[in-house]
């Protein structure tokens, strides 16, 4: 992660998706642009992120989410969520055709001069 508030980025990555309060979240700090890389440990076609929301009151720091996917960095584009998330939402990104990697990446994409926090309760990664 790009940063981390109390809670680390091993709770994206558990198997949990009900997530009633952040203590069950990966958590960032207040950034500009933060994010949150996830290691697949080998290349995979990545074809479809389901990303799921904490069911509390703070469901609206998702938003404006940019997923890429790479071997060294994240050279590959995935797909891009534009909105603000609602609370307790599952968001489903379909993944551009050639998004290759290792990894994968799911960044904010704050406004100039802004920053955000970054909670996800889970992030499931599905590849060919």
């Amino acid at each position: 992660m790009s940063s981390v508030f109390r809670f680390p980025k091993i709770n994206a990555v558990n198997n949990i998706t009900i997530c009633p309060n952040v203590t069950y979240t990966a958590h960032s700090v207040q950034e500009h642009r933060p994010w949150i890389k996830i290691d697949l440990q080998s290349e995979y076609d990545v074809r479809r992120i389901a990303i799921f929301n904490l069911q509390d009151h703070s469901g609206e720091r998702l938003k404006k989410l940019n997923i890429t996917v790479g071997n060294t960095e994240t050279e590959n584009e995935c797909g891009y969520f534009g909105r603000t998330a609602g609370t307790s939402d599952q968001i489903l990104i379909l993944c551009a055709k050639g998004a290759v990697g290792r990894y994968v990446m799911a960044t904010i994409y704050s406004n100039p001069g802004m920053v955000d926090i970054l909670n996800i309760c889970e992030i499931q990664v599905f590849v060919k």
